[in-house]
């Protein structure tokens, strides 16, 4: 049961990485409770498990930290080109529409010219 305790860690470690991206703290300090807790309550048994649970505590908010701050990173990239689509397209847009004006005006003329014929 204890084993099962100790997972249910792993939920604050990983929304305070994601969110926080103060997570080594909360990882360092759930490990101490876990450790505290072992020697309060289970000084018979070895705290090598509860030693290799918090190392995982602390590469799993490293590793969820990293990957977030990456996603962020691509996600800035993404809306940097976006815009710079955006202001492509609203050149192009109105590069055409200043096109079609000439036409209907060059239309306009022939029209003219044709009449007068």
């Amino acid at each position: 049961m204890p084993e099962i305790f100790t997972h249910f860690f792993y939920i604050p470690i990983i929304i305070t990485s994601v969110w926080w991206k103060k997570s080594l703290i909360v990882a360092l300090f759930l490990g101490a409770v876990l450790i505290v807790s072992h020697t309060t309550f289970r000084g018979d048994v070895s705290a090598i498990n509860d030693n290799l649970r918090m190392v995982m505590f602390i590469v799993v908010a490293l590793v969820i930290v990293y990957l977030s701050e990456h996603i962020a990173k691509a996600d800035e990239e993404i809306r940097k080109h976006r815009d710079h689509l955006e202001e492509l397209v609203s050149e192009r847009t109105a590069q055409v529409l200043e096109v079609n004006e000439q036409l209907k005006q060059k239309i306009t003329e022939r029209k003219k010219a044709e009449e007068a014929l």
